[in-house]
């Protein structure tokens, strides 16, 4: 039982101590979004959304929306 116990310890801090490093890298970034909503009429209503993010995408939706009541 005590042979076991180390030799799984040899193994574990064998394994442990040949492992690499990884150097991360952190880049931040920036995101922006816009959006309205406009009533037109009594019932219907205009809305608009914007997202940009540099270096990324540009997103714009835009639609007109039915109120029931």
């Amino acid at each position: 039982m005590i042979k076991n116990f180390i030799l799984l310890s040899i193994c574990f801090v064998c394994c442990f101590s040949f492992a690499q490093e990884k150097e991360i890298i952190n880049q931040g970034q920036f995101w922006t979004g816009y959006m309205t909503s406009a009533r037109i009429s009594e019932n219907y209503s205009l809305w608009n959304d914007f997202h940009y993010v540099p270096n990324g995408f540009f997103v714009a939706r835009t639609g007109v929306t039915h109120s029931f009541f």
